[in-house]
């Protein structure tokens, strides 16, 4: 079980104590499990990082957030507070996210996902992320240590749920950048073209026209022919 925070200042008695099935509820969810509230790695890259993709999850089918730490209730409102301050409110306080405390532990030891952190830390949550499906983990990461962050990042995250191309579709994918700087290159080449077509040699009667003809094989190919007159 674990304590579900409220998303605003409220009485103790209105924190909630939960089944981590009755937090994540039916459809698709992310449990991630982070060592410590105000740790460096977790304060200034791991939860910004999720807080900030909790739209785009949600886009992707992604029903509810939770994170998990083993600091109690207390620390971890103040660490949402000082995270309201640092990237706003709006991110924080996102519909499909839930901060839990695990003050004893019990959560992520049944999980198998404790570490010793080592002197002056001691037994904290491993940092760690869980896909469930209606209640069903269907894929775990976990990052081992205090520091390091690969597995179990927002990217990660998003690449896991990310839709994937459908067989026999193309997927290569253009943005608006890309598709401004092809314009361009189309538009050069276009220039080029003209002045090549319309261009002499040294005075002289050459021109030379671009055709577009067929292949043998079916695709189209592109054909200058130079007559001199």
């Amino acid at each position: 079980e674990a304590q579900a925070q409220p998303k605003k200042e409220e009485d103790d008695d209105d924190a909630l104590v939960q089944s981590i099935r009755e937090v994540l509820g039916d459809g698709k969810s992310f449990l991630v499990g982070m060592p410590g509230a105000f740790t460096p790695v977790c304060t200034d890259v791991h939860l910004p990082g999720i807080l900030r993709s909790a739209p785009k999850l949600a886009s992707y089918g992604v029903d509810k957030i939770a994170v998990v730490t083993t600091n109690d209730r207390y620390v971890m409102d103040a660490w949402r507070d000082a995270l309201r301050s640092c990237i706003g409110a709006d991110s924080v306080d996102a519909d499909n996210v839930v901060m839990l405390s695990d003050g004893d532990g019990d959560l992520v030891r049944s999980l198998g996902l404790v570490d010793d952190m080592g002197f002056g830390v001691g037994v904290r949550s491993k940092r760690f992320a869980l896909f469930c499906e209606d209640g069903v983990v269907s894929h775990v990461a976990v990052d081992e240590g205090m520091d390091s962050l690969v597995e179990s990042s927002a990217e990660k995250m998003i690449a896991l749920v990310k839709p994937k191309p459908v067989p026999g579709e193309s997927n290569l994918a253009i943005d608006n950048d890309q598709i401004q700087a092809l314009g361009g290159a189309l538009a050069a080449l276009a220039v080029f073209a003209f002045a090549f077509i319309s261009s002499g040699n040294g005075g002289g009667s050459d021109t030379s026209t671009m055709q577009i003809g067929t292949s043998s094989s079916g695709y189209q190919t592109i054909e200058s022919v130079a007559k001199r007159r």
